[in-house]
């Protein structure tokens, strides 16, 4: 279910009719699209690929769980190194949970255990494939060697379809110098892409109650040399909810995330003139989720109605 609001013209737009139907209540269709960046971290090397696939990319991802001397010996073409040992700390590279398939490679033994973590996170495994060079898999391959991994790491297709499209555009052309809040950023995939989509005059701040998760969004924002500050505070403690309905932004963005005290003062209080709201989350009977983080058709407009 998505919404998104804008305080000049109070405005809300249903999307979920437009999508089909999966665990999070809808399949995006849009792809992620933004100019890339060069990162200090990485070099050349990682600023080609990330533009090459920003342009090819058919979203289709490849999860290498060998450790990288074996990646560097051979792998599939366009596919993204994780080692098995790595995969828990480093989950904020992969593409959102719920919305994107993965292919894994790797020992049986690799396979049946990133399985467990992945799926227990919320990503579907499409296909898990044993890999070796005695493998028809690889002979089929075309493998490539070398070290470079492919970066996969994107924001939720719902927020990169509005930013990309008419509204994103509006808001940029009025607000030069705005402010982003991203609410429950978690690992700040989406943070890191709106700083990357608005440039460097903007202030993005990504909000989690989580110090961890604000630490590997601040590790993404440094290798895409973007900057994105990070604010630990609980927004349903007392203290956290008033700190941050004290703010004020052209931007407020959540996804996944749902407290509705939050998403009223956010149209009430913390939207500048002419802001805008984009906010995703589950539609009750969705599946695998808590009731406490859904919401019925409908019930977005009737949080969010001033009347």
């Amino acid at each position: 279910f998505f919404a998104f609001f804008n305080s000049v013209t109070p405005t809300i737009l249903n999307k979920a009719s437009s999508f089909q139907y999966c665990p999070l209540g809808f399949k995006a269709v849009a792809k992620w699209h933004h100019q890339p960046l060069f990162s200090k971290n990485s070099g050349c090397e990682y600023f080609n690929y990330r533009r090459h696939y920003n342009e090819t990319s058919n979203d289709h991802f490849c999860i290498d769980l060998r450790d990288l001397c074996d990646f560097s010996e051979f792998h599939v073409a366009h596919s993204t190194n994780i080692p098995l040992d790595q995969l828990s700390k480093r989950l904020f590279e992969l593409p959102p949970p719920f919305e994107n398939g993965l292919t894994t490679f790797g020992s049986k033994e690799q396979l049946i255990i990133a399985r467990s973590v992945l799926t227990s996170h919320g990503w579907n495994i499409e296909k898990e494939t044993v890999f070796d060079r005695k493998s028809v898999s690889f002979v089929e391959a075309a493998p490539e060697i070398g070290h470079v991994s492919r970066p996969i790491w994107k924001a939720n297709d719902f927020l990169v379809e509005v930013l990309d499209g008419s509204w994103g555009l509006k808001l940029k052309q009025q607000c030069e110098a705005g402010v982003a809040l991203d609410i429950g950023c978690g690992a700040g995939r989406d943070a890191v892409h709106m700083a990357l989509a608005f440039g460097p005059k903007w202030t993005v701040t990504g909000i989690d109650n989580h110090r961890g998760a604000l630490e590997r969004m601040e590790s993404l924002a440094k290798k895409e040399c973007v900057n994105v500050n990070a604010l630990h505070v609980d927004v349903r403690s007392a203290a956290g909810f008033a700190e941050v309905c004290g703010l004020r932004a052209d931007l407020v963005h959540a996804c996944r995330f749902l407290d509705r005290r939050v998403l009223r003062e956010a149209v009430g209080q913390m939207l500048r003139r002419g802001g805008l709201l984009v906010w995703t989350t589950f539609l009750q009977g969705s599946g695998r989720v808590r009731p406490g983080r859904s919401m019925a058709p409908g019930e977005i407009r009737r949080v969010t109605s001033r009347g």
